[in-house]
């Protein structure tokens, strides 16, 4: 709306206008919420995904570690886990 036609406007068509704008204003705030609501539902769930996959990891090097002789293990921690596939080597 321009400031030519807001001049020339009756009291009810300003009333309307107002009205109209308020209405749109609820609209958006509704949507601002919605949009607020998946975000956090998103990072909720991202997180719980990280968390289950640290979980699987924490648990595989623990079954991995169990299965593997204790010396291989304080090996590995000290010198990567690539120590035992260059030892192979020679």
């Amino acid at each position: 709306m321009d400031a030519q036609n807001f001049l020339t406007m009756s009291m009810d068509e300003l009333a309307n206008e107002i009205s109209e704008t308020k209405k749109k204003l609820s609209a958006l705030e509704q949507l601002m919420k919605i949009r607020q609501q998946l975000g956090e539902r998103t990072t909720r769930q991202i997180e719980a995904k990280k968390k289950a996959e640290k979980r699987a990891a924490l648990k595989n090097n623990r079954t991995a570690s169990t299965s593997m002789p204790a010396s291989d293990t304080v090996a590995e921690s000290q010198y990567g886990q690539d120590f035992f596939s260059e030892r192979e080597d020679y």
